[in-house]
């Protein structure tokens, strides 16, 4: 996912009446706040780091609003008109914070929920910052969550059958360099070792269940979460021949 989607998803979430009737004639932007906007605005974009780095793990949603005006007179030194409207700030936050949800290959964790800063400029604004975690799509394919079920049959054994319990995008990573051959049983099996990242927000697996990808079926032998996904330990069911052939 790159960072255009990630921010343009998140844009779509927070543009909503609810939001704008807060915002009267401010907007919601991507990136960028128009110089000197004398509304409330709402900014959607990716976090500068030291060094002028960028990097998509985090997005950040700023709530800015014009300062109060006849705050705090100072006596004989005019109005300070540098205070946040912290109401404002906080109705906005708390409406925001909500609407901000995980979708198909991604995760969002707000990391920091409403922080007032102070900008240069003597401006404020409230730094809402989401930890984001998405399904790589380098080594990305559609895979499926098989379950499988027995019944006893009339002759007294089991008849099993299988059932499609998800289907979506996964990633395969942590592929086993290493020679994959192994002696099970008094046979030579070629079983590809590696993992497979699902959305937690969209499926819980387990133990009992195959995965099916279009290189082949999965064993699942171990099943971990890692922020708002699932890291599956796998063993692909590949090809063997009998030992001493």
């Amino acid at each position: 996912m790159t960072g255009i989607e990630i921010v343009q998803r998140i844009y779509q979430m927070v543009n909503v009446p609810s939001v704008q009737a807060l915002l009267g004639s401010g907007s919601v932007w991507q990136h960028n706040r128009p110089v000197n906007s004398p509304y409330p605005d709402i900014v959607v974009s990716i976090p500068v780091f030291e060094g002028n780095a960028r990097a998509i793990d985090f997005i950040d949603v700023n709530v800015h609003t014009p300062n109060l005006d006849d705050y705090y007179p100072i006596t004989d030194g005019g109005e300070d008109h540098t205070f946040p409207d912290l109401a404002l700030h906080k109705q906005l936050v708390d409406t925001i914070l909500p609407l901000i949800v995980s979708g198909p290959g991604y995760s969002l964790d707000p990391a920091i929920k409403g922080v007032p800063i102070r900008d240069s400029d003597g401006q404020w604004y409230s730094n809402i910052r989401l930890k984001v975690d998405a399904v790589d799509r380098g080594d990305s394919h559609t895979v499926t969550l098989i379950t499988y079920s027995s019944t006893v049959s009339q002759y007294g054994g089991a008849v099993v059958s299988e059932s499609v319990h998800w289907t979506g995008t996964a990633s395969r990573r942590s592929v086993n360099p290493d020679e994959n051959l192994n002696v099970i049983n008094g046979r030579y099996e070629v079983n590809l070792l590696c993992e497979w990242v699902l959305s937690a927000a969209e499926v819980t697996p387990n133990k009992a269940m195959r995965l099916s990808a279009p290189d082949g079926e999965y064993v699942i032998r171990g099943i971990r979460p890692d922020v708002g996904m699932w890291v599956l330990s796998c063993a692909r069911v590949d090809d063997y021949v009998a030992t001493g052939t």
